[in-house]
């Protein structure tokens, strides 16, 4: 595997992370 496709699949599951994070935080009890 590249260095490049590593950091994108990292920097790309980061980000759906952060995104699941905030919808849980911001949704409505």
């Amino acid at each position: 595997m590249d260095v490049t496709e590593v950091s994108e699949v990292i920097h790309s599951w980061r980000s759906s992370v952060k995104r699941e994070t905030t919808t849980e935080r911001t949704k409505p009890v």
